[in-house]
């Protein structure tokens, strides 16, 4: 059963129905802000290098990026909640930033571990070049906005 409220006029109002109607228009709205664009691929192994030990992803094709319509890699950077932590590992010790992307619903399904990019910014000239990895797969919200993806900087 829907839930239906009175308006102001006296008549009912149905939420289900009204937001419906305005989830597309909410959308846009949210996709306006998406001035940034990034690029998104798995990780499909790894290469170390001999001489040092590194190790480097190797990353796959891209599944979300400025050359694959309709969307063209927009998104939006976002501070999720400030969790800095400095862990060691091997002896050394690195800081472990955690944000949020926020891309338009549909863009592309999330999965933990993706490689996202940032390719251009037109607001923080420090942004292009920073990598990030998705720590969750793609939300499930069938009235979401956009996608709101958990991601850590990749150093």
């Amino acid at each position: 059963m829907a839930a239906e409220l009175p308006d102001s006029l006296g008549s009912a109002v149905t939420l289900g129905a009204d937001l419906a109607e305005a989830l597309p228009e909410f959308r846009a709205d949210a996709e306006s802000r998406m001035r940034d664009t990034i690029t998104v691929q798995p990780v499909t192994g790894h290469t170390t290098d001999e001489t040092t030990g590194a190790v480097t992803d190797t990353l796959g094709a891209a599944v979300y990026g400025p050359a694959l319509a309709p969307h063209n890699g927009a998104c939006r950077f976002a501070v999720a909640s400030v969790q800095e932590s400095d862990p060691q590992a091997g002896g050394a010790t690195y800081t472990v930033t955690r944000g949020r992307v926020d891309v338009p619903v549909g863009a592309f399904v999330a999965a933990t571990g993706l490689v996202v990019t940032c390719v251009t910014s037109e607001m923080d000239p420090y942004l292009p070049g920073r990598r990030f990895r998705t720590q969750a797969p793609s939300p499930a919200n069938s009235q979401a906005t956009a996608y709101r993806l958990a991601v850590e900087e990749i150093v």
